[in-house]
């Protein structure tokens, strides 16, 4: 009998979830101090963490002692993005659902949005 997954075609997106946030901030943000500023975590983790997505996949690349994103990197974050919006459709609003019960998070805005496997829509 076969294993589960296998002979099916499954493979497996290169990024975790972490590493997508990762790439995400890169773009957004200047140099190292304040990309562990915006991630909230120590510039010697963030450090770890870009050289490990570099070796992960061609998202990024250091020139001149400088990380810099590649067009695979921003390819990427497009499609994360475009991905967030669909997602954020999906969340009852007032204006959506006039007749719907919200919660006193929805009232206040007070809402997280936690995506668990973002990169399995890029599989779909």
């Amino acid at each position: 009998m076969p294993q589960e997954g296998a002979g099916m075609g499954f493979q497996k997106f290169p990024l975790d979830s972490e590493q997508l946030e990762l790439l995400w901030a890169i773009e957004n943000t200047e140099g190292l101090r304040h990309l562990a500023r915006t991630l909230g975590r120590d510039p010697s983790v963030v450090s770890k963490n870009i050289k490990r997505l570099a070796e992960c996949a061609p998202v990024i690349k250091k020139v001149g002692g400088k990380w810099l994103i590649t067009p695979v990197g921003r390819d990427i974050n497009q499609m994360t993005s475009k991905y967030l919006e669909q997602l954020s459709t999906l969340v009852p609003t007032r204006e959506k659902f006039p007749n719907a019960k919200l919660t006193q998070a929805f009232r206040e805005k007070r809402l997280l949005l936690l995506v668990v496997n973002a990169q399995q829509a890029f599989l779909d």
